[in-house]
C-alpha cells in the first residue's frame, strides 16, 4: 500500500513472512523518481531502493506515543479483546466474559468424532505471536464436571506442528503435561514428554518463545516459582499464518453437561 502523510511524505507498507512468527509489516520511505516509485533507500544512487530495517518515523504533523495492539488481558471487560481469535467458527456458549469476576469462563467442548489433535477443536482461542522473543502467562482454575475424567484446558502454541502445557482432570487430581503434535495438519497425534499430579485446581502455566521460535515450558503453583517441564520445543507457522498462542477447554464425551475453566489473565511479558 502506498500512503501518504499531511505534510507530503510518501510512504509504503509492505509485509515479511518470518514463518513461526508470521508477516511482519514494514513502513519503507518511498520517493517518486521520473514518475516512478522508489521504495526504501537509494544508498548507491542507481535509483532502486534497498528496504530498510530502520528508518526515522513519518512526519505526520505532531508527536504521538509509542502504543502496540493488544496483547495481554485481564478480562475485565465484558468482551472479549480484539486480539483473540477462534480456531473455526465459534459458538456462544463456548465462553462467557464474566466481567463482574474479572475473568474469562471458557466452558468444556466436546472433541469432534474421530478426534486427532487440537488441529480438529474449533475452540481454540488464539492470538497472533506479538513479537520473535516473548513470554506468555495465564492464570487458571480449572473446574471440570466430578462425573467423568478426560476434561483439560491448556496453554499452547498452535501451528502445523503444536506443543502446549495441558491440564487435565483424570480422577486422581490434576495432571499438568507437556505434550507435542508433529504434523497436525496431516493427522499426527499427541505426544507426552512429561507429566506429573497436582491437587490445586489453580495454576499458572507459561511458555517462553524465542528468537529462534523455540518455546520452553514452565509451570507453578504460586507465581513465584516457575518449574520446567518437558523439552523444548520448536514452532512451526501454520497454513498461510504464522503459529498462534492461547488456550481452549474440551471433553472427551458428548451431552449438554461439562466442566469450565475460570482464566483470571493472560499476559504477554518481554
Amino acid at each position: 500500500a502506498w500512503v501518504d502523510t499531511p505534510t507530503g511524505e510518501d510512504w509504503f507498507i509492505h509485509f515479511q513472512d518470518v514463518g513461526a512468527f508470521g508477516r511482519i509489516t514494514h513502513l519503507q520511505p518511498m520517493v517518486w523518481k521520473n514518475d516512478w516509485p522508489v521504495i526504501g533507500e537509494d544508498k548507491d544512487g542507481d535509483g532502486c531502493g534497498d528496504p530498510v530495517l530502520t528508518y526515522k518515523k513519518p512526519n505526520v504533523g505532531k508527536t504521538y506515543p509509542v502504543a502496540t495492539t493488544a496483547e495481554s488481558d485481564e478480562f475485565n471487560a465484558n468482551k472479549l479483546g480484539l486480539q483473540w481469535e477462534w480456531h473455526a467458527n465459534p459458538q456462544d456458549w463456548w465462553h462467557f466474559t464474566n466481567q463482574a469476576n474479572g475473568c474469562l469462563s471458557l466452558y468444556s467442548v466436546p472433541t469432534v468424532e474421530n478426534y486427532k489433535s487440537l488441529w480438529d477443536v474449533p475452540n481454540l482461542l488464539l492470538q497472533k505471536t506479538p513479537a520473535p522473543d516473548f513470554t506468555a502467562t495465564m492464570k487458571l482454575t480449572f473446574k471440570p464436571d466430578p462425573r467423568f475424567t478426560g476434561e483439560r484446558t491448556g496453554l499452547g502454541g498452535m501451528g502445523l506442528d503444536y506443543a502446549l502445557l495441558s491440564f487435565e482432570n483424570t480422577g486422581n487430581g490434576y495432571t499438568p503435561s507437556q505434550v507435542e503434535c508433529l504434523k497436525a495438519d496431516k493427522g499426527g497425534t499427541e505426544i507426552v514428554n512429561a507429566s506429573l499430579q497436582l491437587k490445586d485446581a489453580t495454576v499458572y502455566l507459561r511458555v517462553k518463545v524465542n528468537s529462534d521460535a523455540t518455546c520452553t515450558f514452565t509451570y507453578s503453583t504460586d507465581d513465584k516459582k516457575y518449574t520446567s517441564l518437558g523439552t523444548k520445543f520448536q514452532a512451526k507457522e501454520g497454513k498461510w499464518i504464522g503459529a498462534k498462542i492461547g488456550t481452549f477447554c474440551t471433553r472427551p464425551v458428548k451431552g449438554n453437561d461439562g466442566g469450565r475453566v475460570d482464566i483470571d489473565w493472560f499476559r504477554v511479558t518481554k
